[in-house]
Formats: structure tokens, C-alpha cells, sequence
């Protein structure tokens, strides 16, 4: 399981909820949320103007799209809308 893993922070800090993000088969484009330790991962934003970064971890990470919510327990799987609501 190579090239499967990156690590998101803010305003060009990378902060521990959100390192290590883990478990995307180079096979198949499919919904993940897990950390190399088995944590579920999250980023706080506070209110304002902020910026979002993503780090490769390893050399060929992909990313098809980012999906920020409110909700800890989102799992869009058969439900990912994209676009205007």
C-alpha cells in the first residue's frame, strides 16, 4: 500500500487530528477517513478567512476532491453531492 497517504493542516500548520491520513487504494476513488493509528482524523477551523493545506506524505498521492463538514460522523458513501445545493 503505497502512495496512500497525506497529511492536511491550516494556515500552513499541520496539526496532529489531521497527519497521517491513510487508506486510499491507488485501484479505486473511494471514501476514506481513518489515520495510520486507526483515529478518525479532523481539522478545526476557526471563524475567518482560512487556508487549507494538503502535504503528499508519500511521492503519486491522488486527490480527486476535499469534503470539509460540520458533522464528525459524516460518511458521504452513496450520498456525495458536489457543486450548489
Amino acid at each position: 500500500m503505497n502512495d496512500d497517504s497525506l497529511h492536511m493542516g491550516r494556515d500552513d500548520y499541520p496539526y496532529d487530528t489531521s497527519r497521517e491520513i491513510t487508506g486510499y487504494a491507488s485501484a479505486s476513488w473511494q471514501w476514506q477517513s481513518i489515520k495510520m493509528n486507526g483515529a478518525r482524523p479532523y481539522l478545526d477551523v476557526s471563524e475567518g478567512e482560512r487556508v487549507i493545506n494538503i502535504w503528499m506524505r508519500e511521492d503519486g498521492m491522488r486527490i480527486d476532491r476535499v469534503l470539509l463538514t460540520r458533522q464528525v460522523g459524516y460518511n458521504p458513501t452513496g450520498n456525495i453531492r458536489c457543486g450548489g445545493y
